[in-house]
């Protein structure tokens, strides 16, 4: 029998502001898996000010959005993945946006 194809994914996110400011992250898996979580993630310096994960399951992307009230200071996003793969192998990574000044 023949093996079947190794899945790779990438994950990515964003940030935008001012207002409201929001942070997209994205999970791309090259083909279908089990299940995608995801939780996109806005910082304020280095608090949370939002956080939220989400789940899909047998497909092969999962994009949420996040929101939050602007307040003026220093903001980043992270998003973090996490795939269980038909074969039930776990991938797992991170992405994280560069940090921005905001005024509101």
């Amino acid at each position: 029998p023949n093996a079947p194809a190794a899945i790779r994914c990438r994950i990515f996110v964003v940030i935008r502001y001012p207002h409201p400011l929001d942070a997209t992250g994205k999970l791309v898996c090259s083909g279908r898996v089990h299940r995608i979580t995801i939780r996109v993630v806005i910082y304020r310096g280095i608090r949370v000010v939002r956080s939220q994960a989400f789940t899909h399951t047998n497909t092969r992307s999962l994009k949420r959005t996040v929101y939050t009230s602007c307040v003026s200071g220093r903001y980043h996003a992270k998003a973090l993945g996490k795939v269980r793969t038909n074969s039930g192998h776990v991938l797992s990574g991170s992405a994280k946006t560069r940090t921005v000044t905001v005024r509101c």
